[in-house]
């Protein structure tokens, strides 16, 4: 690619300095650090649907799942009522071909029984 300007409109580049700018180094501000962290704190590892059609309990799961793995929580908590386990069911099947959980553990002496279905993430 070849590019033809004019000479008088070419300048001379100044240095930052001269140019009122900053020179500085930038440094990680502690408002990133804070988002994070406050992130993490306000994250809840346990998540109840109750009532949720399967659709949006699936569509639910999937970004919570994503935030969890990011903020570097591994076990995780669903709870999704015992009733009739079709919601049970469809995430349990949902999970167990899900890229980033590692592992559907079930728990039933523990409380919330078939109500509740734990994994862990990757």
């Amino acid at each position: 690619m070849e590019v033809n300007i004019p000479l008088r409109q070419l300048a001379k580049v100044r240095p930052a300095t001269e140019a009122g700018l900053s020179t500085r180094p930038i440094k990680p501000t502690t408002r990133i650090l804070n988002l994070a962290a406050d992130a993490f704190s306000s994250f809840n590892p346990e998540i109840d649907l109750h009532g949720m059609p399967v659709s949006g309990a699936l569509s639910t799961i999937d970004s919570w799942i994503d935030k969890a793995s990011l903020l570097g929580h591994k076990q995780l908590k669903i709870i999704h009522g015992k009733g009739a386990g079709i919601l049970r069911h469809a995430i349990r099947t949902y999970l167990q071909s899900h890229s980033q959980v590692k592992r559907v553990i079930d728990k039933h002496p523990y409380p919330g029984g078939e109500g509740v279905t734990w994994l862990e993430v990757d």
